[in-house]
């Protein structure tokens, strides 16, 4: 039995083009600092959006971060550039932890709207 396919080029249109996202083996633990009603899930959202894996979200210890900082959870260089290229978070503090499942905790303070879309 022989089985012809012809394909024809499809069009993809700008919309579909737009949400085609380039995914990165980068991986978050976004916690809010600020206490701002469902901004961890707002930011999991974003990040999600722009190719990054958010494993964990939710408040942080306390509501009074001002700034949003960034920790580096896993020493490596590549990865570090590239969110800080994607993201242009200037805070951003090595917390080494050996066995830590995330590369990066994001804890978003106030600023927030510096960064990341108003969701609303």
């Amino acid at each position: 039995m022989l089985l012809t396919i012809l394909c024809s080029p499809q069009k993809i249109d700008i919309e579909e083009k737009k949400r085609i996202v380039k995914k990165y083996d980068i991986t978050f633990n976004v916690r809010n600092g600020c206490g701002e009603k469902g901004l961890a899930l707002n930011i999991r959202n974003q990040l999600i959006d722009k190719g990054f894996n958010v494993l964990a979200f939710g408040n942080a210890d306390k509501f009074l971060y001002r700034k949003t900082i960034l920790l580096v959870q896993k020493n490596d260089q590549e990865k570090k550039i590239k969110v800080k290229e994607i993201l242009n978070i200037s805070r951003i503090y090595p917390q080494i932890k050996k066995n830590s499942i995330y590369d990066f905790v994001l804890i978003v303070g106030e600023d927030w709207e510096k960064y990341f879309e108003n969701g609303e």
